[in-house]
């Protein structure tokens, strides 16, 4: 997990509210230079898709079960 964030979130970041998607638990943070980071944990025994937000920017993506996942744009 720590990987997850210590290569994703640089100093200086900061955490933003994040809604929790059903089950799934996330976290997002802003970058200084402006980029974006969600991090994704979905707990259960199957696969499951997940809406990101922020904005007028949205997609979709599957989420294997019991994984974690990181985006950043």
């Amino acid at each position: 997990m720590l990987g997850h964030y210590s290569k994703f979130v640089v100093p200086g970041a900061y955490r933003v509210e994040s809604n929790t998607y059903g089950d799934m638990k996330n976290v997002a943070f802003k970058n200084p230079d402006g980029s974006k980071v969600v991090v994704v944990y979905n707990p259960q025994f199957s696969d499951q898709n997940i809406k990101i937000q922020w904005g007028s920017q949205a997609f979709t993506y599957n989420i294997p079960a019991k994984s974690m996942m990181t985006f950043k744009w």
